[in-house]
């Protein structure tokens, strides 16, 4: 479960942040935009901004004017979205609880597990690798299948052999370096997918329980984030609880 911020100590956080110069908060005010937790976030090619989350549907930022999709004004199934990424045509991938939808012009185009090979009708996160591939995270219900699909735009492919720590782990965030290697943030612990096969690295070796987020920054080191604090991989692992950087809890 999440962890959240003592409700003074975000207060506190929030007016901090916008008291720093060079911040320009969108909200209903000047954006349009619904109140509530905001999961994804991605930018195009021309330098659109779009963004989403729960209950909050897809909006579009293109400098100076907001355009927004919900289940009001377009075909997407749910305004409810997890996550968001831009394929290599430059369409928009938004996930959600019913599968995916693909804003292709101005219609999505629906994938579910009904018209896929998706293990898992719930599709929670997703991301472009450099190669262009689409790497989609799904599972169906709290105990049911889940697991990794690949699409490379015309093939749909569940990816096997998973650990057997990874059997009913959650994939929830996709990484990639410059030589293929794709990092995954999971729960529990971390792993990565090299040459086909995955490595899972337990709790003992990380000291990371869970993994929420996970990047991969220009020299090729993963940095990633959880319930314990802040991880780094570069040939060693290095952890620190974040804590020691001055936040009020990990």
């Amino acid at each position: 479960m999440l962890r959240t911020l003592p409700l003074l100590t975000a207060f506190c956080l929030l007016n901090s942040l916008l008291a720093q110069p060079g911040w320009t908060v969108y909200n209903q005010g000047n954006g349009g935009l619904g109140t509530g937790p905001y999961s994804g976030v991605a930018i195009d090619g021309s330098g659109n901004i779009w963004a989403a989350g729960g209950y909050l549907g897809v909006s579009k930022f293109n400098g100076s004017a907001w355009t927004h999709y919900s289940t009001f004004n377009s075909d997407l199934p749910t305004s409810s979205i997890s996550e968001l990424a831009i394929d290599n045509t430059g369409r928009i991938w938004a996930s959600h609880y019913l599968g995916i939808s693909v804003l292709d012009g101005a219609d999505f185009i629906q994938y579910n597990n009904s018209n896929t090979p998706l293990p898992g009708e719930e599709v929670y996160t997703l991301n472009r690798a450099p190669d262009g591939k689409m790497w989609i995270a799904s599972k169906d219900g709290v105990g049911g299948a889940r697991g990794v699909t690949v699409y490379d735009g015309t093939t749909w492919t569940n990816l096997t052999d998973y650990p057997s720590q990874l059997v009913s782990a959650d994939f929830n965030r996709f990484a990639f370096t410059s030589t293929g290697t794709v990092w995954m943030a999971t729960q529990p612990a971390m792993t990565k997918y090299e040459n086909n096969a995955f490595t899972f690295y337990p709790t003992v070796t990380t000291q990371l329980w869970i993994a929420y987020t996970v990047a991969v920054d220009e020299t090729g080191t993963m940095w990633a984030g959880g319930f314990d604090g802040l991880l780094k991989y570069n040939g060693t692992w290095n952890f620190q609880e974040n804590v020691s950087f001055g936040f009020p809890e990990n």
